[in-house]
């Protein structure tokens, strides 16, 4: 389940983050752009969501190695 949960939240979570940026410096380009209020605080949720996904699964993992259940 750990390594299922890392194999796809790790990059669900990084494209969640490339997006997000991505979509943000294409709205930088852009002469009126204003910056939306609530930017900052979305990209940190994000940032901090993708780095509480990956150490989850990557606690599931060493939890099951250190129980023996991958032998």
């Amino acid at each position: 389940m750990g390594a299922l949960a890392w194999l796809v939240g790790g990059p669900l979570a990084i494209g969640a983050v490339a997006m997000f940026f991505s979509a943000d410096a294409k709205a930088r380009q852009n002469a009126w752009y204003a910056g939306a209020s609530g930017g900052d605080l979305a990209r940190r949720l994000v940032i901090g969501g993708a780095l509480a996904v990956v150490t989850l699964a990557a606690y599931l993992i060493a939890n099951d190695v250190a129980r023996g259940r991958w032998s």
